[in-house]
C-alpha cells in the first residue's frame, strides 16, 4: 500500500529573508516513504517502478494537479531505466496551508514520436555504444507544463537537451510522445579540445557544459510562447568550477530556436562561507562553480521567475544518517526571485577571462532573496536534505495574499551502485542508519531515505504588513483551494 507520513511543524515558524524583503513562513514537510512504488504498467521488479519524483516538479492549475520527474534511475545511469513523469496530488489545508496526503495518480513513460522506443536513463555510451551522440539517453532534471495544451517541457542533464512531449492515449494507457527537441546552441554541448562532442557524463569536457552539469530547470511564459531554461553551473568557457555566471537560454516554443541568452550569477562563495560556523569547513574557490548549483526554475504569480540555488551539503545518499561533520554544515538552500526585464543578451559573449565578474555594460538577471529554505527548516528543528531539486508554485486564489512554494527533494531512489566483487554495477538499498542491503529485499526494520516536499507560504508583493499582522494576532490564514480526497 502506498502511504505517506506527514511531519507537522508549527505554523508560526517564520524565516526572515532580509531587510525590505517579504518574509516566508515555513508551514510543514511531507514525507513519502522510500519504499513507495509508482504506477508503471508492466513492471516486473521493484527496480522498474520504485517511486521518485523530486528532480523536478511543477503545479498545473488547469488540472489542479502536480507533476514530478525522477532522474536517470536507481543505478545512476549504469543500468536500463525507462524515463517517466509522475502525476500526483497533495491536500492543502484551507486554513493552515499544511500539505498532506500524497496521492500518486499516474505514471507516464516518455517515448519517441512514433511510440516505438522509450527514452532511457543509461549513459550515452551504454545506451547505444557511442559517446559522440546523445541518442535516447535522458537524465530529466526539471519540468514545465504548457498553459496552452498541457505539453511537458523537460530539460536533460546529459546533453544538455530540452524536449517537448505531448500526452497520447494508447490502448487506455497514456504515453508521453516526443514533439520536438529544442535547438540548443552548440556552446552548451560537452566537447573535447578538438571540438568533437563527448556526452560521457563521467569525463571532464574541455568545452561546453561541465561534467554532469547540464540543464536543471525550465519555465514557460503565461502565454505559452517562450521557454526559459537554466544550467546547473557555468560552462567550461565561462569559468567552469571557478565561475559564477550561469547561462539562461530562452527559446521560441513554436520553432524550438534559441532567441537569446541571459546570465544568472551564483551567490559569491565568500558570502556562503560567512554563514558556515568556523573556517575549517569553508568552501574553496574551486567550489564556486561546482558545489554551488542551480537546481530548478519556475514562474511566479507576478510574472517573474524563481531560482532554486543550493550547495551540495545536507543529508542524503552521501550522508544518510545526517551526522557527517562537514555535510551537516549547510551553507545555502535558497529561493531567489529573478527579474529578466533589464538583463543583457550574452549570446555572443564568454566569461572565462573573469569567471566571477561580468564585462562592463553586461547586466545579469536581477536577483532578490525570496525564501531561505535552510533557515526555515533549521528553525523548525529539521535538517536539510542535500538534493533539494524541484519547485512547484501554487498561486493564492483568495484574499490571503500568499502563495505556496513547494520544494521537493530527490532521494536518489535510496540506492547506491558499485562494481566491487563479481557483479557489474551491483545495486544496494541504502538505509537511514547508514547500512546497506540487497536492492528491494526485506529491510529488516530499517528505513529507506524518503522523498520530501517542503511547504513555504510566501507573501505576494505588498502583503508584508498583512502577514505580520496575521502572525501577531495568530489569526487564521485563509487560503481557499479545493480540498482533495
Amino acid at each position: 500500500m502506498r502511504t505517506c507520513l506527514l511531519v507537522t511543524v508549527c505554523c508560526a515558524v517564520v524565516c526572515f529573508v532580509g531587510a525590505g524583503v517579504a518574509s516566508a513562513q515555513f508551514i510543514n514537510a511531507l514525507q513519502v516513504p522510500g519504499e513507495t512504488t509508482d504506477l508503471l504498467e508492466g513492471a516486473t521488479s521493484q527496480n522498474d517502478n520504485r517511486l521518485s519524483f523530486g528532480s523536478g516538479m511543477a503545479y498545473d492549475p488547469t488540472e489542479d494537479v502536480f507533476w514530478g520527474v525522477p532522474d536517470r534511475g536507481p543505478t545512476g545511469g549504469l543500468l536500463p531505466w525507462d524515463a517517466r513523469v509522475q502525476k500526483f496530488n497533495v491536500d492543502i489545508d484551507p486554513v493552515t496551508m499544511e500539505i498532506s496526503n500524497f496521492q500518486l495518480l499516474e505514471t507516464i513513460k516518455l517515448k519517441t514520436a512514433d511510440g516505438s522506443q522509450t527514452f532511457n536513463g543509461l549513459y550515452p555510451e551504454l545506451e547505444h555504444g557511442n559517446n559522440t551522440e546523445l541518442g535516447l539517453s535522458f537524465d530529466p532534471e526539471g519540468l514545465a507544463i504548457s498553459p496552452i495544451n498541457g505539453h511537458f517541457f523537460i530539460p536533460d542533464e546529459y546533453g544538455p537537451a530540452i524536449y517537448e512531449f505531448e500526452r497520447v492515449e494508447v490502448n487506455g494507457v497514456t504515453e508521453g510522445r516526443l514533439v520536438q527537441a529544442f535547438n540548443v546552441p552548440e556552446i552548451y554541448t560537452p566537447r573535447n579540445a578538438d571540438g568533437t562532442p563527448n556526452y560521457d557524463p563521467t569525463i571532464k569536457p574541455e568545452l561546453g557544459r561541465q561534467k554532469s552539469r547540464g540543464f536543471e530547470g525550465v519555465a514557460i511564459s503565461p502565454d505559452g510562447v517562450t521557454l526559459t531554461a537554466i544550467m546547473q553551473d557555468p560552462l567550461e568557457e565561462d569559468g567552469g568550477r571557478q565561475g559564477r555566471n550561469v547561462r539562461m537560454p530562452q527559446f521560441d516554443v513554436a520553432t524550438g530556436e534559441c532567441t537569446r541568452q541571459l546570465v544568472y550569477q551564483l551567490e559569491d562563495i565568500a558570502d556562503i562561507n560567512a554563514r558556515i560556523p568556523g573556517e575549517d569547513m569553508d568552501y574553496e574557490g574551486k567550489d564556486q562553480g561546482k558545489s554551488i548549483v542551480v537546481s530548478d526554475l519556475a514562474l511566479l504569480p507576478n510574472g517573474n521567475m524563481v531560482v532554486l540555488e543550493r550547495d551540495k551539503r545536507g543529508f542524503g545518499t552521501d550522508d544518510p544518517t545526517g551526522t557527517d561533520p562537514e555535510l551537516t554544515l549547510v551553507g545555502t538552500k535558497r529561493l531567489y526571485e529573478i527579474d529578466l526585464a533589464a538583463a543583457t543578451d550574452v549570446s555572443d559573449l564568454m566569461f572565462g577571462d573573469d569567471p566571477t565578474g561580468l564585462p562592463e555594460g553586461v547586466v545579469p538577471v536581477s536577483k532578490t532573496l525570496l525564501v531561505d529554505i535552510h533557515a526555515g527548516l533549521s528553525g523548525a528543528g529539521l535538517q536539510s536534505p542535500e538534493k533539494m531539486e524541484g519547485i512547484a508554485i501554487v498561486p493564492a486564489n483568495d484574499s490571503s495574499g500568499k502563495y505556496l512554494a513547494l520544494i521537493s527533494s530527490d532521494n536518489d531512489f535510496s540506492s547506491i551502485t558499485d562494481d566491487e566483487g563479481t557483479t557489474l554495477h551491483a545495486q544496494y538499498d541504502l538505509y537511514t542508519d547508514g547500512t546497506t542491503g540487497p536492492f528491494g529485499e526485506d529491510p529488516a526494520g530499517r528505513t529507506l531515505l524518503s522523498s520530501n516536499i517542503y511547504a513555504f507560504a510566501v507573501p505576494e508583493p505588498g502583503t508584508v504588513s498583512m502577514l505580520i499582522g496575521a502572525l501577531m494576532t495568530l489569526g487564521a490564514v485563509m487560503f481557499t483551494r479545493r480540498r482533495r480526497g
